[in-house]
């Protein structure tokens, strides 16, 4: 998405931001929602079915929509354990080419880019099923991005950030952490210099499921 993104901004002089996961970067850990894909794809998900039933998953249902719904950090283990089962090394390897690279984010901060804080792996931290997580997700990315980029975020996305699913402790939270760097929350609003909560950024959700669509929207 940078890559194609870069040229056609460049064009007209403006710069972006993009918000990185750390391990994703570090190739410390794939996106566990990636993971999902590929055993949708190989017939793992029978595999994967069998080994969530312990969790309360029920056959029949969604299982992309139950991890996310029912997330936990066991989840993610048996997500990971069916994986492996089904991949090989250099399979696992080749998967990382899907996200950028430190000299790719070097590039785009060096074009005057914003690098922001998108926590270290992407697990809802918004949510109460991984609120425990949100203070340690961020300050491992935070660290990251500073060793890796000499990177200092000014901005914290929530993953997923799911309104009707937010922890009722998250502005509390996020608050204990005292950070320098505001929360980007999904809002589908513009921001505006006159908006009372100068430590929350709104940011907009698209649901894109064609090209048609996203040329309309």
């Amino acid at each position: 998405g940078c890559r194609g993104a870069l040229p056609l901004l460049r064009q007209r002089g403006l710069p972006a931001a993009v918000s990185v996961c750390s391990r994703f970067v570090l190739r410390r850990e794939l996106f566990w929602r990636f993971k999902l894909s590929f055993l949708s794809a190989c017939d793992g998900m029978r595999h994967l079915r069998s080994r969530l039933k312990k969790h309360g998953y029920r056959f029949g249902t969604s299982v992309k929509d139950f991890s996310l719904d029912h997330f936990s950090l066991q989840v993610v283990e048996e997500i990971d354990a069916v994986y492996r089962q089904c991949t090989t090394e250099r399979a696992r390897c080749d998967a990382f080419r899907l996200f950028a690279t430190r000299d790719d984010l070097l590039a785009l901060k060096q074009e005057g880019w914003l690098i922001v804080n998108h926590s270290a792996a992407h697990y809802p931290v918004s949510e109460a099923s991984a609120i425990d997580q949100f203070a340690d997700q961020f300050a491992e990315c935070d660290t990251d991005l500073h060793d890796l980029l000499s990177a200092d975020p000014k901005l914290w996305v929530a993953p997923f950030d799911r309104s009707t699913m937010r922890a009722p402790t998250l502005m509390h939270t996020f608050e204990a952490c005292n950070s320098k760097a505001k929360l980007v929350l999904v809002g589908n609003e513009v921001n505006t210099p006159q908006a009372t909560d100068h430590t929350v950024v709104k940011r907009i959700f698209m649901t894109i499921n064609s090209p048609r669509q996203a040329l309309r929207f």
